[in-house]
């Protein structure tokens, strides 16, 4: 079996034993006894159809339990690169996902889920210092990282698949890299926008048109700013955020962390015009739910106006009776987005997705 390959690396329990009481308290799910096991063999998963990389199972009163990464046997991994995968609308998704985004086909790679879990970390532990509550987002369990002999015969797999130019550019990608596997708590079901775009039943269902979720969508950008952070900008336009269809999830909160950035690494220039794409991205995002029966494209331009206006004076409210309220100051290179013409900013910003 391939799970006999793999070792546990990193644990939030472990590591940060402060913040994983800290989310028990405030959440009873989280001391379930699947999210304590070390056992990547769970009965009873899901998989969603345009997340090929990962699994769910539903925990009690509405949590999630997930896994990132391949688990499965080497037939199973050969079958996956040679079905006509179609995904988010693309075909050969094999020979796509190392050249456009770096990333190894139904892979994950080791360090980009040390990445994921270490800025999710800090994002939490930010988090819950200030609003005192379990973020809508997915958890970060555990990491675990397969060995050499897994990671060798899974590049021989991609050699017998894709085409050479494909190859050499996965051998650059993995030089230095192993393949892992991630588990994840997530606080509310794990349907994303995406999943209603493609009419997956389960996700129709579970939104049941419930277009509130945009501002909740909002609330989560308004909060993570307050504690310092972006969920997306644009050099991660590539790779995706967590704020594109396929990542925000239809409870109101944000998923795949990775893109998250630290307002304080980033220029006041680079950082307001993130913040200003943030919100294009969310937009954008809610109209693929939106606009999922109307055709009229000279409509859609009408709407998409309107709603970008309504997020946008929703949120310069929301950012100062937020801060108000939790007692925290607005970073300084969102103040000028409120201290300013706000739809001159918009405009400016108008091509940023």
């Amino acid at each position: 079996m391939m799970e006999q390959k793999i070792s546990l690396t990193n644990s939030l329990q472990n590591d940060s034993p402060e913040i994983f009481k800290l989310l028990q308290s405030y959440s009873k799910q989280m001391s379930a006894e699947e999210v304590f096991s070390g056992n990547l063999t769970i009965d009873g998963v899901f998989t969603l159809k345009n997340h090929k990389r990962s699994k769910f199972k539903k925990l009690e009163e509405g949590a999630f339990l997930s896994l990132k990464g391949f688990l499965g046997e080497l037939s199973d991994y050969s079958l996956l690169l040679k079905a006509d995968q179609n995904i988010l609308g693309n075909k050969n998704t094999a020979q796509m996902f190392p050249m456009l985004e770096r990333k190894i086909p139904f892979q994950c790679l080791y360090s980009e889920l040390v990445k994921e879990y270490e800025v999710s970390v800090r994002f939490i532990e930010k988090y819950l210092e200030l609003y005192k509550t379990v973020p809508n987002i997915p958890i970060p369990l555990a990491i675990y990282s397969y060995d050499d002999e897994y990671k060798g015969k899974i590049l021989t797999a991609l050699e017998e698949s894709v085409p050479k130019f494909v190859f050499e550019e996965i051998i650059t990608i993995t030089r230095n890299d192993s393949f892992g596997v991630m588990k994840y708590f997530y606080p509310s079901a794990p349907f994303r926008v995406m999943d209603v775009r493609s009419r997956d039943p389960r996700a129709e269902l579970f939104w049941g048109s419930n277009n509130s979720i945009i501002f909740s969508w909002c609330d989560l950008l308004i909060e993570s700013v307050l504690i310092g952070f972006l969920p997306g900008t644009k050099h991660f336009a590539i790779q995706g955020t967590a704020l594109d269809p396929q990542n925000l999830l239809l409870s109101g909160g944000f998923s795949d962390l990775g893109s998250l950035v630290s307002i304080s690494e980033l220029s006041e220039e680079v950082a307001l015009e993130s913040f200003v794409y943030c919100i294009q991205k969310i937009a954008k995002s809610s109209l693929l739910l939106l606009d999922l029966k109307i055709e009229n494209s000279s409509m859609k331009e009408e709407r998409k106006s309107y709603l970008i206006g309504k997020i946008n004076s929703y949120i310069e409210k929301k950012l100062e009776s937020t801060s108000k309220e939790y007692g925290c100051s607005i970073p300084k290179p969102i103040k000028k987005f409120l201290e300013n013409d706000t739809e001159s900013i918009l405009k400016n910003y108008n091509c940023l997705t």
